[in-house]
């Protein structure tokens, strides 16, 4: 009765299940598991977050300058405009478009402006700002060539992430193709 005793003493003992040192060894690895875990996961929201702003700013920017960029293709640009790109550049950019007349672009509180007919329409989203927007205008009088007009724009959110990786500087460089002009040689 005695080795029975013993026997079943020991099978109880092998059976309670963790000690107390046991579980504060697992639950310690568990906490740096988790927190490690936690960590990664806000550092991939940020970098969600940068790449959504990112992509905010680039589609908005995108846009302006692409609607500008028609407009001028098909636009006259009268002379008398800041011609030398080397001592500066102009603010506003004046063009006559053959159906809209005269257009005017230009930045007003960080917005690009469409200025047409007397009707301002703002091209940039509310949640952009344009801290730069410059026309650079190169007459060509050797060639009898179209102007050719260059935009430099620096464009970077107004809201949320403030980030100097989120600046962005634009550049393009592109010519009118003024058809009257053409067809009267």
């Amino acid at each position: 009765m005695i080795r029975y005793f013993n026997d079943n003493l020991n099978n109880r003992r092998s059976m309670l299940g963790f000690t107390v040192v046991e579980f504060l060894i697992t639950a310690a690895i568990f906490s740096v598991i988790v927190i490690g875990a936690g960590g990664i996961f806000i550092q991939v929201l940020k970098i969600q977050r940068r790449g959504l702003e990112a992509q905010k700013i680039q589609e908005n920017a995108q846009f302006v300058l692409e609607t500008i960029s028609k407009e001028i293709r098909v636009s006259q640009i009268p002379a008398g405009q800041d011609a030398n790109c080397l001592t500066g550049f102009t603010s506003a950019l004046n063009i006559i478009h053959p159906e809209s007349g005269a257009i005017t672009y230009q930045l007003t509180n960080g917005v690009v402006q469409r200025v047409a007919g007397g009707v301002t329409i703002n091209l940039s989203g509310n949640d952009v700002e344009f801290s730069r927007l410059t026309f650079c205008i190169q007459w060509s009088d050797i060639d009898d060539k179209q102007a050719r007009i260059g935009i430099l724009a620096q464009v970077k959110p107004k809201f949320g992430i403030q980030d100097p990786a989120l600046i962005f500087n634009i550049q393009t460089m592109l010519s009118s193709r003024d058809l009257t002009v053409e067809l009267q040689n």
